[in-house]
């Protein structure tokens, strides 16, 4: 495990750009940076995470390295795509590799206040190129719908992100099914999908709000508000949501640092705590 911990770290290092993932493994339809990113032309981002979950019964632990590409070919218009290499132990097994890759496009029809608010529309499409049996992959294709505001007033940001979260079966989509050998299935949860890496169901609404406030120039602080609620199965109606405190300063020009953790705040939990730490740059 130290071993691979280690890699995941050098990973996380060559990567020479980069922040947390703007979604999937997460749970939520997109993270909103805590500097100006719909300003920027381009992002580059990387980044590594640690958590840990008891929530089935069988304690587990993990880490995923990630890479996050993001431009604009026109400023109204943002295309993304995430890559992400995982680790997960579990019940005395251990299993590392490629994760599910996530893409997103944006739209941003409406800006004001100097582009520092803004209203936006996008969707996300998340591939299971993972290895589900081995507890990295969600075994199923998924699309997340969203909408957020961002409201900036006396340099503090403010924002609310709306969104669903719908599973397309193997079925559906005509491919061979997948089993849950490696994850989170578990009596109470029938509905539940994927490993400990990203659980959820296979209709969510998911929610986030929050505020960035800046210390400095160079120094930022937030903290989040996020939760997902089930929209089908006999868990109908359970809701999941946790906070996420971040600190973020820019080392650089326009190449900023970020640390965040994030906790649960609900008896209903997926997980117990994650952690991150991250590299952004804007060009």
């Amino acid at each position: 495990m130290k071993s691979t911990i280690i890699l995941g770290f050098f990973f996380f290092l060559s990567c020479p750009l980069s922040a947390l993932a703007s979604c999937g493994l997460n749970g939520c339809p997109i993270e909103k940076h805590a500097v100006p990113a719909h300003t920027a032309r381009g992002i580059l981002d990387t980044a590594i995470t640690f958590g840990f979950t008891d929530a089935t019964g069988t304690p587990a632990d993990y880490w995923i390295s990630q890479f996050r590409a993001e431009g604009a070919p026109v400023h109204w218009l943002r295309f993304s795509f995430l890559l992400s290499v995982a680790e997960v132990s579990q019940g005395g097994e251990s299993h590392s590799g490629l994760s599910d890759i996530v893409a997103e496009a944006l739209f941003i029809p409406l800006r004001w206040n100097r582009n520092m608010s803004n209203f936006i529309i996008g969707n996300q499409l998340e591939f299971p190129t993972g290895d589900e049996e081995k507890g990295l992959s969600s075994g199923h294709y998924e699309i997340l719908p969203y909408m957020s505001v961002h409201l900036t007033l006396l340099k503090t940001m403010t924002y609310a992100q709306i969104g669903g979260r719908f599973s397309l079966s193997s079925h559906e989509l005509g491919l061979s099914p997948h089993s849950h050998a490696f994850g989170i299935e578990d009596a109470n949860h029938s509905h539940s999908h994927g490993s400990v890496l990203d659980p959820h169901d296979d209709q969510e609404f998911l929610f986030r709000t929050g505020v960035i406030y800046p210390f400095s120039r160079r120094i930022s602080g937030g903290l989040s508000f996020l939760g997902q609620t089930v929209l089908a199965s006999e868990n109908r109606g359970e809701t999941f949501a946790s906070v996420l405190p971040e600190f973020n300063v820019e080392l650089l020009n326009r190449l900023w640092a970020g640390i965040r953790t994030e906790l649960p705040i609900t008896a209903s939990k997926r997980f117990d705590w994650r952690a991150g730490m991250s590299l952004s740059y804007l060009f």
